[in-house]
């Protein structure tokens, strides 16, 4: 009976973060809204970030908190993700596969925000959502699979 608690409960709570994830890239009263062109595409990664953190010191508040939840937010974006696709296929999945599962989820969200003309398509984006899910197949590996 507590394992089918158990399993109800993360099913809800992948549930919820699965809409969780949807509002923040797709429905976010935030998201982008200007016009659209072949500048809303960025393929060189950090370019642009890379700017921001070189200067940091240098910015206005708001620029700073603006960076640092840009790029916090994308990196935990897709942590919960590799917690989730573990759990629920009983760590049967190979961490290749997990690997390649992440960058189809991240390129995914990116083309359809650019697509969708919500926001743009970013490589900075990509790259922090992959290395955020791989971090969360570290701690997965940390946590669930201590031996001793």
């Amino acid at each position: 009976m507590e394992e089918n608690i158990g399993k109800i409960f993360l099913k809800i709570m992948a549930l919820m973060y699965v809409l969780a994830v949807l509002y923040i890239t797709f429905l976010a009263p935030y998201r982008y809204t200007g016009r659209f062109t072949a500048d809303n595409v960025n393929f060189s990664p950090f370019s642009d970030k890379w700017f921001y953190i070189s200067n940091f010191t240098t910015l206005r508040d708001n620029q700073k908190l603006f960076i640092v939840k840009e790029m916090g937010g994308n990196f935990l974006l897709l942590m919960p993700f590799s917690w989730f696709v573990f759990t629920l296929f009983k760590n049967k999945i190979k961490k290749v596969l997990m690997a390649l599962l992440l960058a189809l989820v991240a390129i995914c969200i990116e083309s359809l925000q650019y697509g969708l003309h919500i926001g743009t398509f970013d490589i900075d984006d990509i790259i922090l959502n992959i290395t955020g899910g791989f971090f969360g197949i570290f701690l997965f590996d940390v946590v669930c699979n201590k031996k001793g």
